[in-house]
């Protein structure tokens, strides 16, 4: 009995150094993960990592080719007034459907709406998620804390509403990005003295334009703003913005962050913006900040003074593989990990009901 007892404590402290072994594979894996959040960068995380968050918000969008992609053909329907661009994106050889719109009726509105279907001969489960930024005020204000964005305490001196403004046909081209691929871009700007003005820009694979790379599933987005009145020195320039979804989904702000987030079990809507804006060509800082009024949440980007403003925010959906993929992904020596900690734990409590006279029984068969 003693020997048999000196036998299941070594097989059990064994058995506690492979669980403890597996259970560091999987914390390093995930933390892997979370550090590239989600992409898939060439190996270059040590990299990027020392190129700080900018860089990071700079490869929304992107995954490994092998894992995400989009069908070269992509469907677009134009209106004067409405532009829909149908795509299709596979990930984990699940096919997904996404689909942008490009409204500018009571302002300018931009959609992305994600479904996806996954079927067996005993069940379907769907996928389904949308994130809507509309572009709603222009608002100069007088910074009176001097923190560089607008707050309630700030004094607003004037407002323009851009829901209000008459928007130019939508127009569609073809353009180019910085690493030869051949992608499409919606126009459409206010008539009258000031120009308010979004381009929309999207390609049907990984994409680097003006050194911003974005894949298949994000569409960056160029915010122009010419020729408005300011009417005073040293006041700054507000535009509002609201980014909300018809689903029963959580809008999380995190205006430090720089982003906005939609998120379900298997996929995540996102509004992300750059830290500066070029102001009458030079680079100036972009102040961010979140305000309440009647009840909702809005977003402020806070803009110097200048009669020509351009900034690059991206809005897109990020798909995560199902579980089953994420195991099928697992690397093999996980597995092996894996499978010899569970065969280990079986024979540790076969020869614990053992020592302590419990039988032990096979499980039926019918």
């Amino acid at each position: 009995m003693e020997k048999e007892g000196k036998k299941l404590a070594a097989l059990g402290l064994f058995a506690v150094l492979v669980l403890g072994a597996f259970l560091a594979v999987q914390a390093s894996s995930l933390g892997q993960a979370l550090a590239r959040g989600g992409h898939d960068d060439d190996g270059d995380d040590d990299d990027r990592g020392k190129r700080g968050r900018d860089e990071e918000r700079r490869n929304h969008g992107v995954e490994d080719d092998d894992e995400q992609k989009v069908n070269k053909r992509l469907q677009i329907q134009m209106n004067p007034a409405l532009a829909t661009v149908q795509s299709k994106l596979e990930v984990a050889g699940r096919e997904s459907k996404v689909q942008f719109f490009f409204r500018t009726e009571a302002g300018i509105t931009l959609k992305l709406h994600f479904r996806s279907e996954v079927g067996s001969e005993t069940e379907e489960s769907k996928t389904e998620l949308d994130i809507t930024v509309r572009f709603l005020q222009l608002r100069e204000f007088q910074d009176l804390n001097s923190n560089g964005r607008l707050d309630a305490e700030d004094k607003v001196v004037q407002v323009l509403d851009l829901t209000k403004l008459k928007y130019s046909p939508i127009t569609l081209q073809t353009i180019q990005s910085d690493n030869n691929l051949t992608g499409h871009r919606l126009e459409a700007h206010s008539l009258g003295k000031v120009t308010f003005q979004i381009m929309a820009d999207f390609f049907p694979d990984q994409a680097i334009v003006n050194g911003t790379r974005f894949g298949p599933g994000a569409t960056k987005v160029t915010i122009g703003i010419k020729q408005f009145p300011f009417s005073g020195n040293g006041t700054k320039l507000a535009l509002i913005i609201q980014a909300s979804s018809t689903l029963k989904t959580e809008v999380e702000s995190d205006v430090e962050k720089r982003e906005v987030k939609i998120r379900s079990a298997t996929a995540e809507g996102f509004f992300v913006w750059e830290g500066t804006a070029a102001v009458d060509g030079a680079s100036q800082p972009v102040g961010s900040s979140t305000l309440r009024e009647g009840g909702r949440i809005f977003i402020a980007l806070t803009y110097p003074a200048g009669q020509d403003i351009v900034h690059d925010p991206l809005i897109g959906i990020r798909v995560q593989a199902s579980p089953l993929a994420a195991l099928v992904n697992t690397p093999p020596q996980t597995l092996s990990i894996a499978i010899a900690a569970g065969v280990l734990a079986l024979a540790f409590l076969f020869m614990a009901r053992r020592h302590r006279g419990i039988p032990v029984t096979a499980p039926r068969v019918n």
